[in-house]
């Protein structure tokens, strides 16, 4: 391998390769300054662009990016040895309450520190002070991007669920009467979060009028977009080979997400809501962490089959730091752009992924796949020849048996290991 050894050689972190070393990373003490970091800087930018202190709304989109950079750029050199010892913090097994940890966590920020100036400094020397917008413009299309992504991320990955439930091609279950119970299942299962969300859990003879329509109202939207769901999918859900009863489930999975981002919408609408409550936080910031943990996930299993190891273990949580910044700064600056709040803007986006999502359903469902071509691929239809009156399955243990006969006369191998390979051929 070409470069110093004591570079390019890998930290500690090697064996923290597969998906359950990602979640070992991310609870790791060695990166907890990065997420305290994350959170502060976040909230102060936002605060910052939100009031447009002298103009700080677009500053604040370039220290976004630089701090999205930074991350980028320690998640690169996180692998190697000397990635390891300048962003990790080794706290010697004694825990984080003690004083040397925060020492030592305050000297692994400072690198950072550095990066995320000079990145800044260069932004501003190439682009003139009235420019900066455009920088605020970038990451605002960032959050476009990503709502847009959490659309796709959501759908195709429901289609390993239905995959996996796709049995052989049975037909789909299509009428009049399997659309309203499709639709009455819908409503049901958002009747109790809008007792919960809407109401707040309360006593409904206290509500008003317009309580009443609001929410109303939502459970007709739920069942309008139930209802154009099923009549959309019916030529996707009816393709020949296909198992329609999968492809109905993972509509039905896909339509309760949509809903539910229709709701994060509705209880959002600057026309009922004045503030962001502290459980639209809280949701969004765990709905943040959810995206960027789903895609960091993705990105690792990809980078684990080919073998990069700058998307694994320690690297995996800088690059989530960095989607974290970049998904901040991308609501902050489209909020200091729009001169609205974070209610319009997170509403904005709950609503692009739900209609995303809905548009993409047919493409979902027609992903799922012809199952027949895998039964017979994996050996499923095998039994049918037995219970066939017509073939007698004495012929099939014979025919086994030769075979092992003529693998001991060619390999020379025990009897006993060739009917274990024969089990394993049948299974």
């Amino acid at each position: 391998m070409v470069g110093f050894p004591s570079i390019m050689q890998g930290g500690s972190q090697t064996n923290e390769t597969g998906p359950q070393g990602i979640l070992k990373s991310f609870a790791s003490p060695a990166t907890l300054p990065h997420f305290l970091l994350l959170m502060a800087n976040t909230g102060f930018l936002y605060v910052i662009m939100k009031a447009d202190w002298g103009g700080l709304a677009a500053v604040g989109s370039s220290v976004f990016l630089s701090l999205t950079v930074a991350y980028c750029f320690a998640a690169i050199l996180a692998p190697s040895r000397l990635g390891n010892k300048l962003f990790r913090v080794d706290d010697d097994g004694r825990g984080v309450l003690n004083s040397s940890y925060w020492l030592s966590s305050l000297l692994t920020l400072l690198p950072i520190g550095i990066t995320v100036a000079l990145v800044f400094a260069t932004v501003l020397t190439q682009l003139e002070a009235e420019r900066l917008t455009l920088i605020a413009y970038l990451m605002a299309s960032i959050f476009i991007l990503m709502s847009i992504g959490q659309a796709l991320s959501l759908t195709f990955g429901s289609i390993a669920y239905a995959s996996k439930k796709s049995a052989s091609a049975r037909p789909s279950r299509m009428g009049v009467t399997y659309t309203v119970t499709r639709t009455v299942f819908s409503v049901a299962v958002f009747v109790p979060l809008v007792w919960w969300f809407g109401y707040g859990a309360g006593d409904l003879s206290d509500q008003s009028l317009v309580s009443h329509a609001t929410w109303m109202g939502f459970l007709a939207v739920v069942g309008l977009v139930t209802v154009v769901a099923d009549r959309y999918t019916n030529r996707a859900r009816s393709a020949g080979g296909m198992d329609g009863l999968a492809a109905d489930r993972l509509m039905v999975v896909i339509v309760l997400a949509i809903c539910w981002h229709l709701l994060s919408a509705w209880r959002r609408n600057p026309l009922w809501v004045n503030s962001a409550t502290g459980s639209m936080l809280v949701e969004e910031g765990i709905l943040m962490a959810v995206t960027i943990l789903l895609a960091v996930w993705s990105m690792a299993n990809r980078g684990h089959k080919k073998g990069w190891r700058i998307f694994q273990g320690q690297s995996a949580v800088f690059w989530g730091i960095g989607f974290g910044y970049a998904y901040g700064g991308s609501i902050a600056s489209l909020t200091a752009l729009s001169e609205g709040s974070l209610l319009t803007t997170t509403a904005g986006g709950h609503l692009l992924t739900a209609v995303v999502m809905l548009a993409i359903l047919p493409l979902a469902i027609s992903r799922i796949g012809n199952p027949t071509s895998e039964e017979l691929e994996t050996g499923i239809d095998i039994s049918s020849d037995f219970e066939s009156p017509e073939v007698s399955p004495i012929p099939q243990t014979s025919a086994l048996t030769s075979m092992n006969e003529r693998r001991d006369a060619e390999d020379g191998g025990s009897l006993e290991s060739d009917w274990e390979d024969v089990v394993e051929l049948v299974d």
